[in-house]
């Protein structure tokens, strides 16, 4: 499945086009994508292959947003009750061109016929959580804390603890 993201959350000039943010065309994760991920950020090589083995188990599946020809951001669906968004990723040269608004939208779609999505945000991750705000997400008040390994955009291995709180949308 392969479609152009196009944001409803920005502002339209003539004729409905956007005026604000970059086109990104996002399509599902494929098996041949694990080399092109891994080049694109080291952080995406360390979770590709679980990616991957989440689509063939057909558990999720992932979400790839392409600015031309390169992988510019990710996000991944977990086939849960409700659906679960994890790892809304945009590589950082690319951040505030709206890629992460229209990778959430794309995500909305393709599990809109759950009727609800539900998401996990840092506490400290403000800008993230006024992103899903301003997308109509609403906090119900549940908290998880975590503590888990990550690779960070230089390669190297690192091990994180952080407390998130659970958003949800109705679709």
């Amino acid at each position: 499945m392969q479609w152009t993201a196009c944001p409803r959350a920005y502002p339209r000039g003539q004729n409905g086009h956007v005026t604000s943010g970059d086109q990104l065309s996002v399509r599902e994760i494929q098996p041949g994508d694990a080399s092109l991920l891994t080049d694109a950020s080291p952080s995406w090589g360390s979770i590709v292959r679980p990616l991957l083995a989440a689509r063939e188990a057909t558990t999720g599946t992932t979400l790839i947003g392409f600015a031309g020809a390169l992988p510019v951001g990710l996000v991944e669906l977990v086939w849960t009750d409700p659906v679960e968004l994890r790892n809304l990723h945009v590589l950082p040269p690319y951040r505030g061109r709206g890629y992460g608004t229209q990778l959430l939208l794309a995500a909305e779609r393709t599990v809109s016929r759950a009727r609800v999505l539900r998401l996990a945000v840092g506490l400290d991750n403000l800008e993230a959580r006024r992103l899903y705000e301003r997308l109509g997400y609403r906090a119900t008040g549940e908290q998880q804390t975590v503590t888990y390994t990550y690779v960070d955009s230089a390669g190297v291995e690192r091990r994180a603890t952080e407390t998130s709180e659970f958003l949800i949308k109705l679709l």
